[in-house]
């Protein structure tokens, strides 16, 4: 074979092998860009779950300083006031909190709810499984009034 002939037969492959190539990142740049995502919104998304369980607890502890259910939810909302700009991912308008009791059972029970609505993992709203509209957060203690 001359060896012209052979030169154009490996320029040819170069330019095939680098047009698969292009095809592959073309397929797999997608996926691969989605799965960034979902793992940078998924990871903010246990960080808010995180920061609503330490908030709820604390709520709790607040609450039980209360001698009335009334006292009790004044207490909860002026500590959610007070402390949820703390927390990064928490925005103070999206929380409120219950607060409920049962005086046979003598239990306290606080309920944080978040309103999920403006999280920044809405922006992948119909790529992935969302988590429900509100985030609720339930603690309780007994023996308490």
């Amino acid at each position: 074979m001359p060896h012209h002939l052979e030169v154009q037969i490996a320029k040819l492959n170069e330019r095939s092998q680098s047009g698969a190539t292009a095809v592959e990142f073309a397929l797999l740049a997608p996926v691969f860009l989605l799965l960034c995502f979902a793992m940078a919104g998924y990871g903010l998304l246990f960080m808010t779950q995180v920061s609503l369980q330490q908030l709820n607890a604390d709520l709790t502890r607040a609450a039980l300083g209360g001698l009335t259910l009334e006292e009790k939810q004044a207490r909860a909302n002026a500590h959610l006031t007070d402390r949820v700009g703390e927390f990064m991912m928490l925005d103070p308008d999206m929380a409120r909190v219950r607060v409920s009791y049962d005086p046979v059972t003598q239990e306290t029970e606080v309920v944080l709810e978040y309103d999920t609505d403006s999280h920044p993992i809405r922006v992948l709203d119909g790529l992935l499984p969302m988590p429900p509209d509100t985030l609720e957060i339930h603690s309780s203690i007994t023996g308490y009034m």
